[in-house]
Parts: C-alpha cells; structure tokens; sequence
C-alpha cells in the first residue's frame, strides 16, 4: 500500500508509522510551501507523551518566523489549573501559558522544572 492517497477532493494524506511523513529541504528556496484560503495551513499534532508537534532549527538562521496581522503568534493554555507546572519533567527553555493566561519561563530542567514568571 502507498504511504499516500490523493483523495477525490484533491487533497494529499501521508502516513508514516515509524519515520518522518514528510521531509522537505531546499538549498535556495523554502523547502515546503503550504498556502490555505479557507482554513488552518498547517496543523500538526503529537499524540505520544514527550514527542513534539513541529521541530524547527534554522541551523546558522532564525528557527522560526512567524507574521500576522491579527498577531504574530498564539499561545493556548497549557493547563487547567493557575500557576506553573507542579509536576512532569520540563526542560529549560519551554513556555507554559497557565488557564488565567499568564505566561511562565522554564528556566531549569527538572521535575517540575524551575519557572519564571514573566510579568
């Protein structure tokens, strides 16, 4: 069977069991290219505990840029309780956005990790 179908309404579904579905890289130009009208662009979603959405490195550049005109980037609540992580391992770096909308920095691995709250 194919790793992926192009459906009647044009649209391409890939699956991968064990490895990466799509891999995409340019020397000069965008290595993947995805525009939407009507809907989300891209989403992606990481069922398995500890595994990441999306992994972007920009090796000597920018990692990631993002742009838009209602705002650049959105957070969606992390948790249901107020306050930073009380338990789980954190690694330092990541962002915690709690359910009173205030943002905390992690700013040391640990379980639960040491979190900054940025005023």
């Amino acid at each position: 069977m194919s790793p992926y179908a192009v459906d009647v309404a044009g649209e391409l579904h890939v699956a991968a069991d064990v490895t990466n579905a799509i891999t995409a890289a340019s020397r000069d130009q965008l290595g993947l290219f995805v525009e939407s009208e009507t809907d989300d662009a891209i989403r992606a979603v990481a069922n398995t505990l500890d595994r990441v959405a999306i992994d972007a490195a920009g090796g000597q550049g920018t990692g990631i840029r993002a742009g838009g005109d209602t705002a650049a980037l959105q957070l969606r609540f992390s948790g249901t309780q107020p306050g930073p992580p009380t338990s789980g391992f954190h690694e330092m770096g990541m962002l915690y956005l709690d359910n009173q909308a205030d943002l905390f920095l992690c700013k040391q691995d640990g379980d639960p990790g040491v979190w900054k709250y940025l005023d």
